[in-house]
């Protein structure tokens, strides 16, 4: 049996063609969708579903039409599944019944803004209304929204003439050989510096809409190149819009103040110490789920864009979130805590990259095969 990052995927499930549509049509379908969540977000309380089961329902309708209708646009293609699954996963937080349909749409801005965590939620939870902003703000809003394009087409420009001459031809020559050869581990991490630049477009994206807003919104990134362990990578620099979608949702402030009052009303210490002992384990087992919804959640997509899986991204993703969790283990034990400085940040960088150069071709592996056959 083949294994996982192999030319040949160990398991390998496919799905018939979709139904292709032109892109205005497909725009036309996600709408009434969209609409369609607003409406049972907004009428849940006289709904015979639950909210749990509601936010199921409504997150197979999503994951059911990108397998069934389709466009000739991969990217266009990508939109349509990442957006509308963004909302409803988010709406499963917020007060929707709060939401005009416009300020329901505009809330998503609520999760991006750059702006204090207890600030977000109060405008998330209308206990805040609007958010105000001094000229002042707005404009250097604007700047900042300027920069971020100028950025998004440095990254691209740098992807297309310094990182594509070294990729290798066909791409997926690299999966035939061994994995500690040092042509697979560099071109392991080349391909993650081209995924990374290639995201420039949505700098681009993020920052005509601040420019235009002149409302602060936080990067996608924030200089992930940098991170010195798998926590910091994962937490605090890679895709922070779904690092707080899935902070949100896995941690959200009730949970908080529910662990903090189950702590508070305990008076004998050994049951406070047990009860902190359990918090922390529930945390580390919803933590390893956001690796593992998110291992799950590219494979959705690969099999809609690609019209095959072949649990390589949910295998990679497990893996990272084991790693994470092992590096937290570890600091409990030894009592480190702090960021890593001097010596011990090189070390750590370098642990860092090679983890992701020796698990990285596993969740390339797909891509890999997909576009060399394309």
């Amino acid at each position: 049996m083949p294994w996982p990052g192999s030319l040949e995927p160990p398991i390998h499930i496919t799905v018939p063609a979709p139904i292709v549509v032109r892109t205005p049509v497909l725009l036309g379908i996600y709408g009434g969708l969209l609409t369609l969540d607003y409406v049972a977000f907004k009428f849940q309380n006289k709904l015979p579903l639950g909210k749990v089961p509601l936010r199921m329902a409504l997150m197979s309708i999503h994951t059911t039409i990108p397998l069934v209708f389709a466009s000739s646009s991969v990217g266009a293609n990508l939109f349509f599944i990442a957006v509308p699954w963004f909302y409803v996963t988010y709406s499963s937080v917020i007060p929707v019944e709060k939401y005009s349909f416009r300020e329901w749409l505009d809330s998503l801005q609520c999760l991006l803004l750059d702006a204090s965590p207890e600030k977000r939620w109060l405008l998330a939870t209308r206990k805040i209304p609007t958010l105000k902003l001094s000229k002042e703000e707005q404009y250097e809003a604007r700047i900042k929204g300027v920069v971020r394009i100028v950025r998004g087409i440095g990254k691209l420009i740098i992807m297309k003439y310094l990182v594509d001459p070294l990729l290798p031809d066909p791409l997926s020559s690299v999966l035939t050989l061994p994995w500690l050869h040092p042509t697979s581990l560099l071109s392991t991490l080349l391909f993650g510096c081209k995924a990374y630049f290639f995201l420039g477009v949505a700098d681009i994206g993020t920052g005509i809409q601040q420019m235009s807003l002149g409302v602060p919104s936080i990067d996608l990134f924030n200089s992930p190149m940098i991170a010195s362990t798998p926590r910091e990578f994962w937490s605090r620099r890679w895709n922070l819009y779904m690092q707080r979608l899935f902070h949100l949702l896995i941690f959200s402030p009730e949970q908080r103040i529910v662990d903090h009052h189950n702590t508070k009303k305990e008076d004998d210490q050994n049951k406070k110490k047990k009860i902190d002992q359990q918090i922390g384990v529930n945390r580390k087992l919803r933590g390893l789920s956001v690796f593992v919804t998110s291992g799950l959640y590219h494979e959705v997509l690969m099999l809609s864009l690609f019209r095959e899986t072949t649990g390589e991204n949910l295998l990679f993703f497990t893996l990272q979130g084991l790693m994470v969790l092992l590096e937290i283990t570890l600091r409990e034990k030894t009592g480190y805590r702090q960021d890593l400085s001097g010596w011990k940040r090189v070390i750590g960088f370098a642990g860092t990259w090679f983890n992701f150069a020796l698990t990285g071709r596993i969740f390339m592996a797909p891509f890999l095969r997909y576009f060399s056959s394309t």
